[in-house]
């Protein structure tokens, strides 16, 4: 572990991956991102469905 270098803040640590892992889905109707929470797949804007596999297009 080595501390981050540049315009990092001094607390944080490179440890190889995520502290945290996030699950987003781009509704399907409105084609906004959505953050899913709690395996809540449901679009914050039009409470429609969200997809269960990833749906984001490629770089």
């Amino acid at each position: 572990m080595r501390i981050i270098s540049g315009h990092s803040t001094a607390w944080a640590y490179r440890t190889g991956t995520c502290t945290d892992k996030v699950a987003s889905r781009r509704c399907l109707t409105r084609g906004e991102r959505n953050i899913v929470r709690d395996d809540d797949f449901t679009c914050v804007l039009c409470d429609g469905r969200l997809p269960v596999r990833w749906n984001f297009p490629s770089c």
